[in-house]
């Protein structure tokens, strides 16, 4: 399992992929740091809230960010096996067929918890170049909770990211299913009692629990059902692609 992730790693260090890692966080920070400025001409001595600027970071990342990008990483690393035609060399190895989801589904960890922690970091420097209240240190262990939280739903999709993928034969699927759930996920959100039941939705939604973005009117929405959402978003496919890829013929289209 060891030498399969490695020669997945390499597989990837070798893509102009791994640039969206930087420039993605870049973009969340840069998006960031002009609203701040936005707010801070509109209205002139004002100073920003650190919960409104944290939740807005973790509203871009997972609504605007991650569906497409994420998408895109997972359906690349499958795809590129049926592009190359190196799905057929893989098949007739001694290891479980198996082995080589995992080592994708093993690399998409990193990935994901980088890109989420740069775009945190290059946020709260954005907070740190204006005019700036104190960041208690209850709000920052605050703001890691919804951090961790985070990372750990927004994997909670990469299984069905690697169905698309599997299906297609082709990361091109991947980025239209991205795109689809970004604007059904940014629709949904403003309807709670409707997003929480559409897994895309839900991490936002379930962070106010740690970041106050309402000024204290706290969301009312069922937790229950958002965690059974990503629940069944995680284990539904994943069982789906052990199953077909196990039993996949070995040519490929």
């Amino acid at each position: 399992m060891v030498n399969i992730l490695h020669a997945e790693i390499m597989k990837l260090k070798r893509s102009s992929l791994l640039w969206l890692i930087p420039l993605s966080a870049v973009l969340t920070a840069l998006m960031e740091y002009a609203a701040l400025i936005y707010q801070q001409k509109s209205t002139p001595g004002a100073m920003f809230n650190w919960d409104w600027l944290v939740f807005t970071n973790f509203r871009y990342a997972s609504l605007l960010i991650s569906p497409i990008l994420f998408s895109l990483f997972i359906g690349y690393l499958i795809a590129l096996e049926f592009r190359e035609g190196t799905i057929n060399t893989l098949f007739t190895y001694s290891h479980r067929r198996i082995n080589f989801l995992f080592a994708k589904y093993l690399l998409l960890i990193p990935i994901v918890f980088i890109i989420l922690l740069l775009e945190l970091l290059l946020t709260l420097g954005a907070g740190f170049a204006v005019s700036h209240p104190p960041l208690s240190m209850d709000s920052f262990w605050r703001y890691i909770q919804a951090f961790l939280w985070l990372t750990l739903m927004t994997y909670a999709f990469v299984p069905v990211y690697a169905t698309v993928s599997i299906l297609g034969r082709s990361y091109l699927p991947n980025i239209v299913f991205g795109l689809v759930a970004l604007i059904c996920g940014v629709i949904l959100v403003n309807s709670p009692e409707y997003g929480i039941m559409f897994p895309w939705s839900v991490p936002i939604l379930m962070l106010n629990h740690f970041v106050d973005s309402t000024n204290g009117s706290m969301i009312d929405i069922s937790y229950v059902k958002g965690i059974f959402s990503l629940v069944i978003v995680f284990v539904v496919p994943f069982i789906f692609n052990i199953v077909y890829y196990s039993r996949m013929d070995v040519e490929a289209k």
